[in-house]
């Protein structure tokens, strides 16, 4: 597992929907969720990432960020949560 489409689609048959409700689930559209999965596009915004995230198991998040090339997991976090105006009680900016 080690391209997104790969593990796009094995989150969306892990929780068993098709692509309507797996975008749905996840916040996009079905074309979003389609062009993913036929390697044609990535998710590139945080929510669609922290979508993903939140609905993969732990091996697939890490999957999910080694192909996004992302090694700052904590800066990462930090970013997705200050995107919806949440912050981390003793994180500085």
């Amino acid at each position: 597992m080690n391209d997104m489409q790969t593990i796009v689609r094995e989150i969306r048959m892990y929780h068993g929907l098709n692509k309507n409700d797996f975008a749905t689930l996840v916040g996009v559209s079905p074309a979003a969720i389609t062009r993913w999965e036929n390697g044609e596009r990535k998710p590139t915004e945080l929510a669609m990432i922290g979508a993903l995230l939140r609905v993969a198991r732990p091996e697939q998040q890490a999957a999910i960020l080694a192909t996004l090339g992302i090694e700052d997991v904590e800066g990462f976090a930090a970013d997705i949560l200050a995107s919806v105006r949440v912050q981390l009680r003793g994180v500085q900016n």
